[in-house]
């Protein structure tokens, strides 16, 4: 799934949005949180956070990028 529909999921307001961001997004969010962190509990912690982040910064927000959206977004 393309980051555009991804983003259309969050925008509809559909909980499939965060699934799909796992399945694309999940390795990178965990090795970025991971090198900062050192932990994986608190990694997968702060990967989770990232999600919920996500689901309420969108609609209001429409990235055109959204790994690096993630990136900025996330809370490590």
């Amino acid at each position: 799934m393309t980051d555009k529909e991804i983003v259309g999921l969050y925008w509809a307001r559909e909980e499939k949005a965060i699934e799909q961001t796992k399945l694309k997004y999940e390795i990178y969010l965990m090795k970025m949180s991971y090198n900062i962190l050192n932990d994986k509990k608190d990694s997968q912690e702060a990967v989770n956070d990232t999600y919920l982040a996500a689901w309420n910064s969108m609609p209001e927000n429409r990235p055109d990028n959204l790994k690096l959206y993630l990136g900025t977004i996330s809370k490590m």
